[in-house]
Formats: C-alpha cells, structure tokens, sequence
C-alpha cells in the first residue's frame, strides 16, 4: 500500500488518538477536516471537488506521537507551524494576543509566536480535525512531503505549495501577528 492510502486509512480523530496514541516512529502525517466547514477559506473556490480526502496540512515527524499529540493537538504554536497559522486565522475573532517565542529579541522570536491563549486552538483542532500518517525512515520523510504537497496542495502548507493565492493569505495573517508579537509588552512582576 502507498503512503497516500496509508494515510487516508488511518484518520483518527484526537479523542481516538489519546485513546490508541500514534507510533513513536518518523512519518509523514496530515490533517483533515471532519466537515466541509472552514471559516477562512472557501474550500470549494480553491478546491472545486473538495472531499474529506483533501488534506488541510501536511507535515514529517522524527517521533509521531510527540509531535502530533504534544506539539500540534495540545502544543505551543511557537513549536508548530500548524496552531501558528490556525492562531493567525483565528486571531481576531477569537480575541488572540500574538507573543514572542521567547525574550531574546531575534527575528525568530517574533515569526515563530504563541498565543497568551493556546486553549482556543486546541480545543477547535480537537473538535475540526483527523490525522493519518505512514511511518517510514526519516532520512525520506523531506521528498515525501514535498511531493505530498504539491501533489494535493494542502490549504494550510505554505512550504512547498504551489498555490500563490493561499499563500499569499496566510503569510499575510502570520505577518500581521509577528507584528503584534514584537509590539507586546510582557506585564512586569
């Protein structure tokens, strides 16, 4: 069995995953949405057979489990691409304050942001997305993806993706949050 179908076969939502936790191996894995329903996007604009095998993001793993459960589903965004981009989305209408990464004032302390209120994003990804995955060695996890990506064009990926329109839009709403991040003033003790 490919990777793909390997993947489509092991969706689990993340109530399954607590329940039967993903293998610590490296993978490729991606998320799903559980509904046609996404508020930023019009999914059937950019995708016009838009199903429920569309991936919404694709990513790789040294150790799957962790990263799925701990970095993504219940992490900080300034581990994860993914809740930085569903924070940047979601940021206005869920009242979101952008933080730095840390206090060392780099640029990478501003790009890579959190949230003050990571609990918003985690409970929407608990209750909007599956994932699936394929395990294979590590060392091949980085052309996997690429390929995964620009042959399904994930709306949420902006590394490799093709689609100019999405990209554009996310790096936008990211942009603006790095922004608020480097504005924010850490309340003093």
């Amino acid at each position: 069995m490919d990777c793909w179908k390997q993947i489509l076969n092991s969706r689990r939502s993340y109530s399954e995953i607590i329940k039967h936790p993903l293998p610590s191996q490296s993978g490729v894995y991606s998320f799903f949405l559980k509904s046609q329903e996404f508020p930023f996007f019009q999914l059937t604009d950019i995708y016009p057979e838009f199903s429920f095998d569309t991936p919404i993001y694709v990513g790789i793993s040294q150790k799957l489990a962790r990263r799925d459960i701990f970095d993504h589903f219940e992490g900080e965004s300034k581990k994860s691409t993914l809740r930085r981009t569903i924070g940047a989305i979601f940021c206005d209408d869920w009242k979101l304050q952008p933080i730095p990464r840390d206090n060392q004032g780099k640029a990478s302390s501003y790009s890579h942001y959190s949230f003050t209120s990571e609990g918003k994003i985690s409970e929407w990804m608990h209750q909007n997305f599956t994932i699936g995955h394929c395990e294979i060695p590590y060392h091949a996890c980085n052309s996997l993806e690429r390929e995964l990506i620009q042959q399904k064009q994930p709306v949420l990926n902006i590394q490799y993706s093709l689609n100019k329109k999405t990209i554009a839009i996310l790096k936008q709403v990211r942009k603006a949050c790095a922004k608020k991040a480097r504005e924010y003033d850490y309340p003093r003790h």
